[in-house]
This record gives structure tokens, C-alpha cells and sequence, in this order.
């Protein structure tokens, strides 16, 4: 571990950074800032900026020691958090009631969607029955004419076999007369 803290130090002295350590063997009190930089090349400076990351990385795993961030300790509510809690809480009730309303809507227009389908359909109901009336009406009219010519037929029948019978009785008459 020393010996990275120490490749560190080397490689800030050499490359021209300035370093103040208060205790040469604790990195983490140590201010690191630039002192005269020279650039000859963008090349140059990469290879800098990944030397330098490689020897932070290998010190934070030879260490083990990762510093996290500390968590904020609660504190009171200002006057600037209560609005923002307001603003949350007003912002999810107009969804709500946007919400709501598209229901209460969709329910409306569904509902006006129905009464017209069934005030159409009210209208071909009643051609619907008023045809099927005409043709109930029809159907026992015809009934009763085919009813009518079938009587008519068999008056004829019979008035027919009545005449056909008094010629036969008048011809046998005839014949028994001769004889």
C-alpha cells in the first residue's frame, strides 16, 4: 500500500504538479493541483489521464477502501418542501380526476351511442313488424280465397255429378223405355 502511495507522489512530483502533504503517508489530506502543465501532444496528455487513473485504481483496490457518500442527516420541512409535497399531491389528483372523467365520458358516448342504435333500430323494428303484419294479413287472405275456390270447386263437383247422374238416369230411362 505504501508503495502505491508512493508511485502516486513520484509520478505528481515528476510530471510537474504541485502536491502539500501534512502527513507524507495519508493520501487523503493531500491538495493536488496543477502547476505548470506542458502539452506537446493530445496523445500525451491521454496517456497522462489514463497513467494516473490506472495508479488511483490500483491504490483503491489495494486499499479496499472505497469512500461512499455519506448519507444527508433528515432535517425540517421548509416552506419550499411543503410546496413541492402540494404540487406532487395536486399533480396526482388531476390525473385522477383526468382519469375519472374519461370514464364518466366513455360511459356518456356509449350511452348516446346506444339510445340512437336503438331508436334506429326502433324504426326498422316497426317496418320489420309492419311488413311481417302485411304478410300475416296476406297469408290468411290467401288462405281463405284458396278456402273459397276449393268450396266453389266442389259445389261445381258436385253440381256437375248431379247433372252427369240425371243424364245417365235419363238415358237409362230412355233405354228401359225401348225395351
Amino acid at each position: 500500500m505504501a508503495k502505491y502511495k508512493s508511485e502516486l507522489l513520484n509520478y505528481l512530483n515528476d510530471r510537474g504538479y504541485l502536491y502539500q502533504l501534512t502527513d507524507p503517508n495519508n493520501l487523503d489530506i493531500a491538495t493536488v493541483g496543477p502547476m505548470n502543465i506542458n502539452v506537446n501532444s493530445l496523445k500525451d496528455l491521454e496517456a497522462r489521464r489514463e497513467h494516473i487513473s490506472m495508479i488511483i485504481k490500483a491504490y483503491q483496490n489495494n486499499n479496499g477502501r472505497i469512500i461512499e457518500p455519506i448519507n444527508e442527516p433528515p432535517r425540517n420541512k421548509a416552506h419550499w418542501d411543503y410546496l413541492l409535497s402540494e404540487m406532487i399531491w395536486m399533480a396526482n389528483d388531476y390525473n385522477r380526476e383526468k382519469r375519472a372523467r374519461k370514464i364518466v365520458l366513455r360511459k356518456i358516448t356509449n350511452g348516446i351511442k346506444a339510445y340512437w342504435k336503438k331508436y334506429q333500430n326502433k324504426d326498422q323494428v316497426l317496418i320489420k313488424k309492419h311488413k311481417e303484419l302485411q304478410q300475416k294479413i296476406a297469408k290468411t287472405l290467401s288462405k281463405d280465397i284458396r278456402r273459397f275456390w276449393t268450396n266453389i270447386q266442389r259445389i261445381a263437383k258436385y253440381k256437375y255429378n248431379d247433372k252427369v247422374q240425371q243424364y245417365n238416369k235419363k238415358q237409362l230411362e230412355f233405354y228401359l223405355f225401348l225395351f
